[in-house]
């Protein structure tokens, strides 16, 4: 489940950073932070296997969600494009959920067919 909402969230944010770069009206810094954290969001959702540790798991979506919060945060402090703040927070908010689930998902075990 990590793996494929990695993959997923992490070409939606580097789709928001398209998106960013064409309407060209944007806080910049935010806008290639969120395209930085797709990119290693995805990198991270095609390194995932079924025999990966939990920490990654688990982890890694955690923490893009809380690095997505930090951005989000600083973004309306410093008063950043008002959507593409609120589009951080939505994908901080996504990237919890395969961490929370996954916290509960038992794994499975693999057991390859030997002939």
């Amino acid at each position: 489940m990590s793996k494929t909402f990695s993959i997923i969230l992490g070409l939606g944010l580097i789709a928001l950073w398209a998106v960013g770069i064409s309407t060209g009206d944007v806080t910049g810094w935010l806008l290639w932070l969120d395209g930085i954290i797709g990119i290693g969001a995805l990198i991270m959702g095609l390194a995932m296997n079924r025999d990966s540790s939990k920490n990654l798991r688990v982890g890694g979506p955690v923490w893009v969600a809380l690095c997505l919060f930090a951005l989000w945060i600083i973004g309306l402090y410093l008063g950043a494009t008002s959507w593409l703040s609120w589009w951080t927070f939505g994908f901080a908010c996504a990237f919890l959920i395969p961490g929370i689930a996954s916290t509960s998902a038992p794994k499975t075990p693999h057991h390859p067919i030997t002939a």
